[in-house]
């Protein structure tokens, strides 16, 4: 192996990733110092997560004394979605800092009051889903490992209006004696927390057994194999580490709960309700039509009961069905990066 190759260089590894190189003639040392790094390839499979070009807006480090939020969103249209401000702004009324960790199709635009709500913002390539995200975070900030509670979170559930209902979530996860929460299980495919929301305490953050899923991400791209790798294995890794886990809502139906026990949950004071169920690419997911009727008359009402800001909901329905929108030439991560030119650390490519 040359110096010019990663000494971390995984031949083995590199070969079954891009097939291509078993017939291009070269060594996988000598095709990826050619060819490969030039076409953004990574050397082995720790890379893969984090090998994305990114742009770090805001840096912070964190303290053994801090509680942080880690909310990747995805801001296909060159926006935050209309939930994601408020999202934060919970965190940060309960204590929370925020690493805001943006997902881009195209330069994103932000707002003085977006910047000003976060500890931290990462804006990154759209690869990896999540899990790519989440792990790309710690890469760029380890600091994250040593702190008290660590939440990771996404856009895919919009918050309550109601402070105290978002409060009393919070407490919850506090009080849990788990070392890792999840706000709800599914047992489909097995018996596993849900991934949009996953708190873990001190002594999960500082375990080997984390510590080595979390640097054990790689960049998958396609959904369903992203839910298969890492969410569904998640919980059951964690505990055969010796880690205590739990879900801390249930509803009535063992399957999906933030789907079909949506009403259940946000009786009992469940402060979210899941995006997806609200738009009408629900319909690809079930021949219910009854359900679904039920659904788009009553959610309206039932949620503004539990104190949730239904313009606001609205809001990121219109959102969401707004991503797909033309494309310019700027490639850019950032529009107008001038604007953070003192507060930016940019990166090209994850070393």
């Amino acid at each position: 192996m040359t110096h010019d190759v990663d000494d971390a260089f995984d031949a083995e590894w590199y070969v079954n990733e891009y097939p291509d190189v078993g017939w291009s003639g070269l060594s996988p040392a000598e095709h990826y110092r050619t060819i490969g790094k030039l076409l953004g390839r990574v050397p082995t499979s720790s890379h893969a997560a984090i090998s994305v070009r990114h742009a770090i807006v805001r840096k912070t480090r964190f303290t053994a004394n801090d509680e942080v939020a880690v909310l990747v969103t995805h801001a296909s249209g060159g926006r935050l979605r209309p939930h994601v401000l408020p999202y934060m702004r919970h965190f940060r009324r309960n204590g929370l800092s925020v690493l805001l960790v943006v997902v881009v199709d195209r330069p994103l635009e932000l707002l003085d009051e977006e910047i000003a709500a976060t500890s931290m913002i990462i804006v990154r390539d759209n690869a990896g889903y999540d899990f790519g995200a989440w792990a790309h975070a710690f890469q760029i900030c380890p600091s994250l490992f040593g702190t008290r509670l660590l939440i990771m979170t996404n856009d895919s559930i919009i918050p309550t209006g109601d402070s105290a209902a978002f409060q009393a979530m919070m407490d919850r996860v506090r009080a849990s004696q788990s070392d890792i929460c999840g706000l709800t299980a599914n047992h489909e495919y097995g018996w596993h927390i849900q991934s949009y929301f996953l708190a873990l305490k001190g002594k999960a953050l500082r375990s080997d057994a984390f510590k080595n899923f979390i640097g054990s991400v790689r960049r998958i791209d396609d959904k369903d194999k992203v839910v298969q790798e890492y969410e569904i294995t998640f919980a059951s890794r964690m505990r055969d580490a010796d880690l205590k886990v739990e879900a801390l809502y249930h509803g009535p139906y063992p399957n999906n709960p933030v789907i079909w026990s949506w009403r259940e949950l946000i009786e009992a004071g469940f402060p979210f309700i899941k995006l997806l169920l609200l738009r009408k690419v629900m319909a690809t997911y079930t021949d219910d039509k009854e359900m679904l009727e039920e659904l788009h008359e009553t959610w309206p009402s039932v949620l503004k009961k539990a104190g949730f800001d239904v313009n606001l909901v609205h809001n990121a329905i219109r959102a969401a069905n707004m991503s797909w929108l033309p494309e310019g030439p700027n490639k850019d991560l950032l529009l107008h990066p001038e604007k953070y030119h003192k507060a930016a650390l940019m990166a090209q490519d994850a070393e």
